[in-house]
Parts: structure tokens; C-alpha cells; sequence
């Protein structure tokens, strides 16, 4: 090449050309396609498929309303107990059976019929059946109905002497208790399917609403505890306060002479006593525990109720039986003892006096009337 000749021309730069823009269909179409692939799962066992594929519900809120259901019959069958005991007729324990059976299958009804239609045990915990009311309700008659009509056949069986069908029931019963085992062991791993019965009829126990919490309420065992335990205090207290009303109102009369106002009806109406008449006695008679303002008034209680070797007490002059008037005085002593041994103090001489039951002084000793 020569230098006269021209240099020849730059090539001219290469420009990508730019990528067609997608249509918004196609984005929509893309965008679907990776949301469907990031919700594919992956593989899983398949003993724990259906697990995952039902909501999580506590094992321990079916088992509760199990429970709440089985004590809500057991209060109703109470009451129910109670009321025909006042009929005083044996077949309210003859028909124990066909009461808590009818009670077994009104109960439910009336929950499906008052719009409750999982039960009042499976309300409570916040569940309900994923199933319709219809087949809630042959449930329920079914889960009390059949044992009751199994017991009456087995008690007819026996009675006729059947022994190869009595065989057969027992073998069928045990049967029916290993598959019951085997559904409650199912049960605790999978938490669906309570009962035989429950998962022959497809009933499955799912949360009442999104909002359900595995956390336990220990609210309603707390006041269990506690009612329980009131109770027991009250079978163990109520006993002794018929023995030990009388001296610890004493007690508190001797250390406390402002509180007489407290039996002041009881000292109103044994000071219409007449003098010869002993207040010890007259208190103790039924007629003064059933109408004390006609005992003290009647002529035949006066009249039996006299002082025995009266004696008066001193200041007041109030008429008591000797043995009466002897006895107060002991409980006093046993009284004063019991509160000295409470304090700690020792059994040193101390002056002991006791409350007349008619005028509501103290007496310091007795004389001979």
C-alpha cells in the first residue's frame, strides 16, 4: 500500500439491539409460574402427610372436652338424683341406666338446637366438628345409645344362659377395647379421631377460629383446686362448731364484756323465766330449741324444769340447779385452761367466773337458796 493511498474507513460500532419488552400477560404468566414453583413442597414422609395437611389442634383441649362433657353429664345426673329422691320411690336407682343414657343424648341435642353444634366441651377449648349437624347428632345418640343397648342385650344373654353368645360378646368386647387402644395411641400421634366412633363417622375436631392458641388455660383447674379444697375445710370445720360454739362465745364474753349485746335476744327471753325455774335446764329442753318465747311461758316446762337443790348465784341471786350451776362452773375452768394453755401461760390461782344465762352478769360463787 502505498502513502498516497487513503486509510481505509472505521467500522462502523456494533449495537446490541435492545430485548423485546413481554406483554403484560407474559409478566403475569412468569410471575405465576415462580410462585407456583417456590409452593411446591418438598417430598415429605408420607406417615406425616396427614398431619400436615390438617390444622394443628392441642391434643389436650379434645382430651378436656372430653372430660368437660363427661363432668357437665355427671352434674345434671346429680341434680336430676337429687330431685327425685324427694319422691321417696325406689325407681329413680332402679332406672340409674335409661337416666343417664336419656341425659347422654338430650344434652347434645340441646346443644345443636341452641346453635352450639360442636358441643359445650369442644366450645369451651374453642373446637368444633368439621362436619354437619345431622351427622353431629347421630353421633351423639350413637356414643350413648349403643353401650346402654349392648349392656341390656348382655344382661338378657346372660340371663337366658346363652354361654356361646355370652363367648362371643366377651370376645367382641375385647376386641372393641384393643381398637379403642389402638385409636387413642393413633390419636396422640396424629390428633385427629378421639374415639372408634369419631373416625367410623368422619367426625374430626378442628379449631372454632384462626385465633386458636396451643397455650393451656389452668384458670378453670385453679378454681377446681380451690373449691376443692373449701369443701374439704368445711366437711372438717362445721362438725366442731356445735361443740365449740358455746365456749368460744364464752371466751369472748369473759375477755370481752362489751360484746353481751350478742346474746341479749337469748338473755331477753330466759329472763322471763320465774325464779324458781332453772335457766340451765329450760335452755337444754327441745321445747326452748324449737319456740323459746312459748317454752318460757308454757306451765308444763316451768313445771319440769324446777330447780333441783336450788342454789343461788352470787351477786345477781339467779335460782340454778346445783348440778347446773357446777357444770357452768367447770366449763369456765375447762375454758379458762384451754386459753391459758394457748397463750402459754401456767395454771397459777386465778379467780374464774361464769355468765348467768338470765340477767348476763358474772357470778363469782353459789350459795344455798
Amino acid at each position: 500500500m502505498s502513502s498516497n493511498d487513503p486509510l481505509p474507513a472505521a467500522p462502523a460500532p456494533v449495537t446490541a439491539e435492545p430485548a423485546p419488552v413481554p406483554a403484560p400477560a407474559t409478566l403475569e404468566a412468569a410471575a405465576t409460574a415462580m410462585a407456583t414453583a417456590e409452593s411446591i413442597p418438598a417430598p415429605i414422609d408420607p406417615l406425616l402427610a396427614p398431619v400436615l395437611a390438617t390444622p394443628v389442634v392441642p391434643r389436650v383441649g379434645q382430651l378436656d372436652a372430653s372430660l368437660l362433657d363427661a363432668q357437665l353429664l355427671g352434674m345434671f345426673k346429680e341434680q336430676l338424683t337429687d330431685a327425685l329422691s324427694l319422691f321417696k320411690t325406689p325407681w329413680a336407682a332402679r332406672y340409674d341406666a335409661e337416666l343417664s343414657t336419656l341425659l347422654g343424648i338430650l344434652v347434645p341435642l340441646l346443644a345443636l338446637a341452641s346453635g352450639t353444634s360442636h358441643g359445650y366441651g369442644l366450645s369451651l377449648q374453642n373446637l368444633r366438628y368439621a362436619a354437619t349437624t345431622p351427622r353431629i347428632a347421630a353421633h351423639a345418640i350413637l356414643a350413648a345409645a349403643a353401650p346402654y343397648a349392648w349392656s341390656r342385650l348382655r344382661a338378657w344373654v346372660q340371663r337366658t344362659c346363652r354361654a356361646s353368645v355370652d363367648s362371643a360378646m366377651s370376645k367382641a368386647e375385647t376386641a372393641w377395647t384393643v381398637i379403642s387402644l389402638v385409636t387413642l395411641v393413633r390419636f396422640l400421634v396424629t390428633g385427629r379421631y378421639r374415639t372408634p366412633l369419631e373416625r367410623v363417622m368422619g367426625l374430626r375436631v378442628v379449631p372454632a377460629s384462626i385465633a386458636t392458641q396451643r397455650t393451656i388455660s389452668l384458670a378453670f383447674l385453679h378454681r377446681q383446686m380451690l373449691w376443692n379444697a373449701f369443701t374439704e375445710f368445711l366437711l372438717f370445720a362445721l362438725p366442731l362448731y356445735r361443740h365449740l360454739a358455746p365456749r368460744i362465745r364464752r371466751i369472748l364474753l369473759r375477755y370481752f364484756p362489751a360484746l353481751r349485746f350478742l346474746t341479749s335476744s337469748r338473755l331477753a327471753t330466759l329472763a322471763q323465766l320465774p325464779i324458781g325455774t332453772c335457766p340451765v335446764c329450760v335452755a337444754g329442753s327441745p321445747a326452748f330449741q324449737t319456740d323459746p318465747t312459748h317454752a318460757v311461758q308454757d306451765p308444763e316446762v316451768l313445771d319440769k324444769y324446777r330447780a333441783n337443790m336450788p342454789v343461788c348465784a352470787d351477786p345477781c341471786g339467779c335460782v340454778y340447779c346445783y348440778y347446773c350451776a357446777q357444770v357452768k362452773h367447770a366449763e369456765e375452768v375447762a375454758d379458762m385452761d384451754t386459753a391459758n394453755d394457748d397463750k402459754g401461760e401456767g395454771g397459777g390461782e386465778e379467780k374464774v367466773e361464769w355468765t348467768c344465762m338470765r340477767c348476763g352478769k358474772g357470778v363469782a360463787r353459789i350459795e344455798r337458796a
